[in-house]
């Protein structure tokens, strides 16, 4: 029986893997294994965690968007999930990140994170608040939900990298976005903007750099590159009270 949401992502490794799991989940899971060569070993892990498995080389958001052509009974959910496979679930589970999302009719979201391996400090986790309402979520871990989706599927091509996709996302729906700080995560790889194998792979084959490709969408879609918070729902909690005061809300 199907279950209501989808985690759907590529994997290069399932090092991780096992912090979005839980038992009695609300979410059915689609991973897609890229590597050229595979193990029966991992052949058969894979098979033992996911609901529905893959195979495609390529870059995330244009493997997945291709996935999700061929297989157009995957978007038959309500909200989809998609972390790198780098990052590890650290404060909350996956059945709460798809809760939150819904409960707030979010429509792209994403988890906070850690101080550890960030690129932008508006994505870290901020006690005291359960979700912040935003104009940006990274394109590490977002959470769409089905609407949102189809508006941001065929955009998944765009940026290969990926870079410049978050901020295109928020200008196609008109949903709220938000970082949920109620849950939160940890980009577990060290962050390499210049010499990374992904940006490697994509000098060669596409002769740019992901800022290449951030500049290219920023120009075409007439972009604002200025993530910022529009406001904020706190916890009802002490540390939620205290913001709430200094805030005057």
């Amino acid at each position: 029986m199907q279950r209501e949401n989808l985690l759907i992502t590529t994997v290069g490794t399932l090092d991780f893997v096992s912090s979005w799991l839980q038992d009695d989940r609300n979410f059915d899971i689609a991973l897609v294994y890229y590597p050229q060569n595979i193990t029966e070993e991992v052949k058969t892990k894979l098979e033992n965690i996911a609901d529905y498995v893959f195979y495609e080389n390529g870059f995330k958001y244009t493997v997945l968007k291709s996935v999700l052509n061929k297989h157009p009974y995957l978007l038959n959910y309500k909200y989809f999930w998609m972390p790198d496979d780098d990052i590890k679930l650290v404060k909350g589970t996956t059945n709460l990140l798809f809760e939150t999302a819904d409960q707030y009719s979010l429509g792209i979201s994403q988890p906070s994170t850690s101080s550890k391996n960030i690129s932008w400090k508006i994505v870290r986790h901020k006690p005291g608040y359960i979700l912040r309402y935003s104009n940006f979520v990274e394109v590490m871990c977002p959470i769409f939900s089905r609407s949102a989706l189809d508006a941001c599927l065929d955009s998944f091509s765009y940026s290969k990298s990926g870079w410049g996709l978050d901020f295109l996302w928020p200008t196609l729906i008109e949903e709220d976005v938000a970082i949920i700080d109620k849950i939160m995560v940890e980009h577990t790889k060290k962050i390499n903007l210049e010499g990374g194998a992904l940006y490697k792979k994509l000098l060669k084959e596409t002769g740019k750099t992901p800022s290449q490709e951030m500049l290219e969408l920023e120009k075409k879609y007439d972009l604002k590159m200025e993530p910022g918070i529009l406001s904020f729902v706190y916890e009802d909690s002490i540390l939620g009270y205290l913001k709430r005061k200094i805030a005057g809300a």
